[in-house]
């Protein structure tokens, strides 16, 4: 079994990478709500029945993209809490 020291330099590692992925996170919402907006405007009044499916899909993307933002923002909580024990 790891030493103290070690987990708490694990812990603080998996953080960096955390903080990497959360900025990849905000960087892929942000993209995501362009996207839409982009075929949403492009596909403004179209008869194409696929538009509100593709809609939709950019849409569960973005919901998706914001519930991983969450789960990584509750893991940096949870390393602090479980640090802040040993």
């Amino acid at each position: 079994m790891a030493g103290i020291e070690e987990v708490r330099a694990s812990v603080a590692l998996a953080n960096e990478r955390v903080s990497q992925a959360l900025a990849a996170v905000a960087s892929a919402v942000e993209a995501t709500q362009d996207a839409h907006s982009i075929f949403s405007s492009a596909t403004q009044g179209s008869a194409q029945v696929a538009v509100p499916q593709g809609l939709g899909m950019l849409t569960q993307a973005g919901e998706n993209l914001t519930a991983a933002n969450g789960n990584l923002n509750g893991w940096v909580g949870f390393a602090d809490e479980y640090v802040s024990r040993l």
